[in-house]
Order: C-alpha cells, then sequence, then structure tokens
C-alpha cells in the first residue's frame, strides 16, 4: 500500500517538474520580450561543437554535434556578443543581421541579452503541455483529488522555487565564451567547406528512406495474389481508385499497411532532400563574404 500510494504521488512530482521548468522558463522570456528592447545583431561566426549525452544502459555516451550562432551586437558604445540555442544543423548565414532582446536593469545596465528564436518559447510551451499531460494522468489514477492536489502544489512550490532561483542567476550579462574543443566558422570558405560535408551527409539520410520505401513497395505488391497484381499491372490507377473506394479487400489489407509505410518514408525522404537543397542554397555565403 505504501509504496503503492508512493509510486502515485511520483506522477505529481514529475508532472509539476515539466510544469515548473516551462513556467519559469517561458515566464521569464516574455518577461525579456515585454521590457526588453529589440535590436539588430550580426552573425559573426558559427561555433561547432559536440555535447555528451548521458550514459546509456551499456554504459556508453554519445556526442552529438550542434551548431550555435555567435550574435555581435552594440549597447551603449560597447560590443557584445551572446550565443543562440545550440542545434544540429546551421541556421544563420554568416553576416547576417538578426534581432536580439536586450534587458536593462533601473541603472540602465544591461542584464540579459537573447537572440530572438522560437525555440525560446516553443520549448517551454512543450514542458508545460508535457507537464500538464502528466499531471492528468495522475489525477485520473489517483483516487484521492486533495492529495493529488497538496502533492502537485507543494511540489511546484519547491521546484519552481529552486527553477527560479537559478534563472536569477543567470539575468546577469555575461558574454559568449567559446565552449571547450569547439571550432569556429569565421569565413566563407569555411562555410562552405562545412555546407558541403552536410549536405552530403544530409542526401545519404535522405535516400535511405526512400530507398525502404521502394522495398516497402515491392513487398506490398507481393503481398497482392495474381488477379490483383493483374489489375494493379493493367491500370494502376484505376486499382487505386477502387481500392480507395470501396475499401481493401481480403487479402489487400497488408498491400494497404506496407504501401502506406512505404509511401510516408518515400515523402519523408523526399522532403529531406527538397529541404537540404534550398537549406544550401540560403545558407551559402554572399560572394561579398571573405
Amino acid at each position: 500500500m505504501f509504496f503503492e500510494l508512493a509510486g502515485m504521488l511520483l506522477l505529481p512530482f514529475v508532472g509539476s517538474t515539466f510544469f515548473s521548468l516551462g513556467f519559469f522558463t517561458l515566464f521569464r522570456h516574455l518577461q525579456l520580450i515585454s521590457k526588453g528592447e529589440l535590436i539588430d545583431g550580426e552573425v559573426v561566426a558559427i561555433e561547432y561543437f559536440r555535447s555528451i549525452s548521458p550514459r546509456t544502459s551499456d554504459g556508453h555516451k554519445t556526442k552529438i554535434a550542434y551548431y550555435s550562432s555567435i550574435v555581435q551586437f552594440s549597447w551603449n558604445g560597447e560590443d557584445h556578443k551572446i550565443a543562440s540555442i545550440g542545434a544540429n544543423e546551421i541556421r544563420h548565414q554568416l553576416k547576417q543581421t538578426v534581432p536580439v532582446y536586450v534587458l536593462t536593469n533601473s541603472q540602465g545596465e544591461l542584464v540579459k541579452a537573447s537572440v530572438k528564436e522560437m525555440p525560446n518559447v516553443v520549448l517551454p510551451t512543450v514542458f508545460l503541455i508535457l507537464g500538464l499531460a502528466v499531471g492528468a494522468i495522475a489525477h485520473t489514477q489517483l483516487n484521492a483529488p486533495l492529495i493529488y492536489l497538496g502533492a502537485f502544489v507543494l511540489s511546484f512550490l519547491v521546484i519552481g522555487g529552486i527553477i527560479s532561483a537559478k534563472i536569477d542567476k543567470t539575468m546577469k550579462f555575461t558574454p559568449h565564451e567559446p565552449r571547450m574543443d569547439s571550432r569556429m566558422i569565421e569565413n566563407a570558405e569555411d562555410m562552405q567547406m562545412e555546407l558541403s560535408k552536410n549536405s552530403k551527409i544530409a542526401y545519404v539520410l535522405g535516400a535511405l528512406p526512400i530507398l525502404g520505401s521502394a522495398f516497402l513497395f515491392y513487398s506490398a505488391y507481393n503481398k497482392l495474389n495474381h488477379s490483383d497484381q493483374a489489375s494493379f499491372n493493367e491500370d494502376l490507377w484505376s486499382f487505386i481508385s477502387t481500392l480507395m473506394e470501396q475499401g481493401p479487400k481480403a487479402g489487400q489489407q497488408d498491400f494497404v499497411n506496407l504501401a502506406g509505410v512505404g509511401l510516408f518514408f518515400l515523402l519523408a525522404g523526399l522532403y529531406s532532400l527538397v529541404y537540404t537543397r534550398i537549406k544550401g542554397k540560403q545558407l551559402a555565403p554572399s560572394p561579398s563574404i571573405k
């Protein structure tokens, strides 16, 4: 009984952790938006670095590559540098102008600066929704609303206070310093080499689901009986139209399932190839950049 109750109380704790993290992070960012000033900054470099993930069950760690845009802006006659949120792709061009939020205290001193980007709002919102979802699950499983509510509120206040205090410590502007073992991309030649390398990898990864879709389509075709295969070969569009209008007949469900998964893989692969092509053109350095 004790362990069952402890397990049930763990859900409100987990839910409130995600909710608190999302709530206070989003609140601080909205505070920056509402009270801060939006100015222009310039991307002066792209920082490449690797983040080490926690140990897996077999004791290994994984290094994940990230890119962060280094943005320089001027405030009160002084130049400052900040970094955007790390991502697994390059998101800005060198010399690109990007909006920057700056927040000052009552003495006019710079206390916070942040590149305007969607993850600053999206990620906290995801945590908020996830926290509410876990809380809803806990509410349905715990037949003691007062205990559930008390556990959620208590953990929200404690965890929220810790998170808020930690965020408050960051409300003092510190310029960006290069991460350990990072590599700076600061000129057009290095940028083009990095984009070319990433494009080759992306094209290979985009081609894999297309090859997988071909195998799935072939497997789906072989699931049809001889009569359906004859109809398929004689008039493909008529066969598909009849299938969509009348629904799958006996023996056709496996074809539909495999072909549906194959279509998803095909579209995903094509999207990846097109996205890589467009992104490469957008990020290609201007001839004026050296």
